[in-house]
Order: C-alpha cells, then sequence, then structure tokens
C-alpha cells in the first residue's frame, strides 16, 4: 500500500489518494500507540488540527482500528491551539472531538486541550505545566505536525521568538498573517518525543515538500528543517504533494 522512501533523516510515506493516506496514517498510529502500552502501559500522543489529521481521526474511528487499540490508556494531548473557544469550527480540539474523541467515547479524563479560555499568557503557562505533570519525563510518545505551505509546523512560524525558545515548553504566538493568537509546543518538546509524524496532502503543498526535501537547496531553514537533525521522521503525503518530489530524492 503506497511506497516508502528513504531520504536522509526521513522515511516517506507516499499514498496514491487521500482514502489510502488515510488507512497508513491509521495503521502506523495504532502501531506507536500498541507499542507505547506494551513498553510503559499508556500512550501519550499530541494531536494536531487541519484537514489530513482529519482523514487520520475518521479512520481511527472505524472499527478495525478502534478494536485494535486499549483506549483507556490513550492520553490525548494538542500540538497547537488557537486562541478560540473551544466549539468555534477553527478549533482544533473541536475537530479532535467530533472526528476522533466522541466517536470513540474517550473518557474526558483523558483528554487534555489547550484551555484557550485563559487567553494567550494564561493559556500557555498552564499547558506548560499540564505537560510536566501528565506525560513522564516530558516525553511524549508520539506528535502529529502538519505542514504548512510556509514551512510551518505546530504553531511555529517563520520570523517568530518560538523559534528560538529553548527552555520553554508552551508559548503564544502572534501570527502576523492571520492577526490572530496561537498556543504552540516549542522545540523542546518536540526533541525529546519518542516519534514524530509529519502529515502533508494535496498539490498545494508540493512546492514546499520539494524544497524542504532537496538537497542542494540553500535556502533559510523553514521551521520543519529544524527538526530534521532528529533520528527520524515519519513523513506522509499523498501524490499531490510528492508530486515535484523527482528531482528532489
Amino acid at each position: 500500500m503506497g511506497v516508502t522512501v528513504n531520504v536522509s533523516n526521513a522515511i516517506l510515506h507516499i499514498a496514491r489518494n487521500g482514502a489510502e493516506l488515510g488507512e497508513i496514517t491509521a495503521a502506523y498510529w495504532c502501531r506507536q500507540a500498541r507499542n507505547a502500552i506494551e513498553d510503559h502501559g499508556a500512550f501519550y500522543v499530541a494531536l494536531s488540527g487541519g484537514s489530513t489529521p482529519r482523514l487520520l481521526f475518521e479512520h481511527l474511528a472505524l472499527p478495525s482500528y478502534r478494536d485494535a487499540i486499549d483506549w483507556t490508556k490513550v492520553f490525548i494531548l494538542f500540538g497547537d491551539e488557537r486562541c478560540v473557544p473551544k466549539d468555534h469550527e477553527d478549533s482544533n480540539f473541536r475537530m479532535a472531538r467530533e472526528t476522533l474523541l466522541a466517536p470513540l467515547g474517550i473518557r474526558e479524563e483523558n483528554v487534555y486541550r489547550i484551555q484557550t479560555e485563559r487567553g494567550p499568557d494564561g493559556a500557555a503557562l498552564d499547558y506548560a505545566e499540564t505537560l510536566a505533570r501528565v506525560v513522564p519525563g516530558g516525553m511524549l510518545d508520539l506528535v502529529m505536525l502538519g505542514l504548512g505551505p510556509d514551512g510551518h509546523i505546530a504553531s511555529l512560524f517563520p520570523g517568530t521568538a518560538a523559534l528560538n525558545e529553548g527552555n520553554t515548553t508552551v508559548v503564544p504566538v502572534f501570527v502576523e498573517k492571520f492577526s490572530s493568537w496561537r498556543i504552540t509546543i516549542t522545540f523542546p518538546v518536540l526533541a525529546k518525543a519518542r516519534r514524530i509524524m509529519l502529515l502533508t496532502a494535496g498539490e498545494g503543498k508540493a512546492a514546499i515538500v520539494a524544497e524542504i526535501l532537496d538537497k542542494e537547496s540553500n535556502h533559510e531553514p523553514y521551521p520543519v528543517e529544524m527538526i530534521r537533525a532528529r533520528e527520524q521522521i515519519d513523513f506522509f503525503m499523498d501524490e499531490g504533494a510528492a508530486g515535484r518530489l523527482e528531482g528532489a530524492l
């Protein structure tokens, strides 16, 4: 199913279409969950927002995947969130609740959302404390990340001070181009994560995917490239996003 290619520090999983992308990401997600539960009795995962994770979540809610995991041992956190109410159409929590949490009946006590009602600073401080309290050693088993056309991951955008954060695990970020506040985990959290899965789809992402994987490119590093020093990143994409990779591999 699909194609797998090793490139530098990344393993590329290229699906033929959205349905197949949902299948291979759900299978990977379940495998990481089972491994973590077998190893240390729990699975700590940080979700991302956007349309591509929706495909994954909808597949995880299918019986074949739902029954493959002990969901009482899965603890849900979030990599970033927009500063909107939890029921807002742009809320990452709302999307996860509608497509994953509610369909699977995941217990409320296993879900740790970012408390956006506390404002940018309060929400960031509260979530940093939550990570420290909930996640043993601050080491997430899996972090899900999307990829923006500008190379941003979570809400780590080019040119923002959050890129240089070396200690604080969660910070507020004002995104100029959207004139809005977001809350995001930082690179210290990503550096500790046992696994990172990067998801992207569509022809609109083809240019940025090709550029970050081009070995000859001398561009200023994008936020996504700041995690490529890790031992391994699993990069999931459809054929649309992979459309310009022939000359970059």
